[in-house]
């Protein structure tokens, strides 16, 4: 018998904390309900530029409901064409641009920690060359 449990109630959750990403993707999935009703998340993909902690890998994935993703959408440069009403970029159009934000867990009403992502703004491109882990180092510099 393995030491290992596997829990099945919920999802993985990213740790909390800063986050800047390099956006690779911004995917609609549709997924059913366990009543049997069909529901829209939107999945973005990125790889981690920086962040407060160090991460297991530089992929990153988060899924949110259409209503948590007003800032985000501003951050990618989305069209708003009626308050709360986004053109969905295309993946072509969002690949490469940085966002930076705040991860945090949030408990929902049946009691599961949730992902939501607060404070995200884009990071221009003249704020691009500071991020301290894109910064070219030989691996002695920290060696005195």
């Amino acid at each position: 018998m393995s030491d290992e449990t596997i829990n099945t109630n919920s999802f993985e959750l990213n740790p909390s904390g800063h986050y800047v990403l390099d956006v690779d993707e911004l995917n609609k999935k549709v997924r059913t309900s366990k009543r049997g009703q069909d529901f829209i998340l939107y999945e973005i993909k990125g790889q981690i530029v920086d962040c407060d902690f160090t991460p297991e890998t530089n992929n990153f994935k988060i899924s949110m409901f259409p209503n948590a993703m007003v800032d985000v959408l501003r951050a990618l440069g989305a069209k708003e064409t009626k308050p709360g009403l986004f053109e969905r970029p295309e993946n072509k159009d969002i690949a490469g641009k940085r966002i930076e934000f705040e991860l945090i867990h949030i408990e929902d009403k049946s009691g599961q920690m949730r992902e939501s992502l607060i404070e995200v703004k884009a990071v221009k491109d003249e704020d691009r060359k500071k991020m301290p882990a894109e910064e070219v180092s030989a691996w002695d510099d920290d060696v005195k």
